[in-house]
């Protein structure tokens, strides 16, 4: 519904039990393409709980001066 409302693809994930490692589980509104930010991303932790996952690159930081 939210891939929907949003017009962007939604990709679910779980982590892969001790391992750490992320699987996708589910995509949603693969219809709108490829959003201009990529899918938004969520982990799920069972139970109806979602938590955002967002992707950090190096160039984008801010430098800190010391």
């Amino acid at each position: 519904m939210a891939s929907h409302v949003l017009k962007t693809p939604i990709s679910v994930f779980m982590t892969n039990g001790n391992a750490g490692k992320f699987i996708q589980i589910s995509s949603y509104g693969e219809e709108y393409g490829k959003a201009v930010k990529g899918p938004i991303q969520v982990l799920f932790h069972r139970y109806g709980h979602y938590d955002v996952l967002e992707t950090i690159s190096a160039p984008h930081h801010p430098k800190v001066e010391r």
